[in-house]
């Protein structure tokens, strides 16, 4: 049988983060926890197909790159933020598309 084919999905939030080392010696593990890895893991959820996801915020520090697109995916509200949020998928725009061919 043939293996399964690789589906990547990936999120894309700014914000606040806390990390660093948890625990001492050979079983300590580095840990990433805030706003930025939970709206991040909320964006990748939100493709339906293999894509990177950004959010509002990536959006607007992003700004205008000449051969990257935003799609709106839509408002959705998420679970412990007090304002809904806004997810876009990010598009490669090819070299003739972005001339105008």
């Amino acid at each position: 049988p043939s293996p399964e084919p690789l589906v990547v999905r990936a999120g894309l939030h700014v914000a606040k983060l806390l990390q660093g080392f948890c625990g001492d010696g050979p079983r300590s593990s580095f840990v990433q926890a805030g706003e930025a890895v939970q709206m991040a893991q909320i964006a990748a959820q939100q493709a339906h197909q293999p894509a990177v996801v950004a959010t509002d915020a990536v959006r607007w520090l992003i700004g205008q790159v000449p051969h990257l697109r935003f799609v709106a995916l839509g408002t959705h509200l998420v679970a412990g933020q007090t304002d809904a949020a806004d997810f876009h998928v990010v598009e490669r725009i090819s070299d003739v598309e972005h001339d105008g061919g």
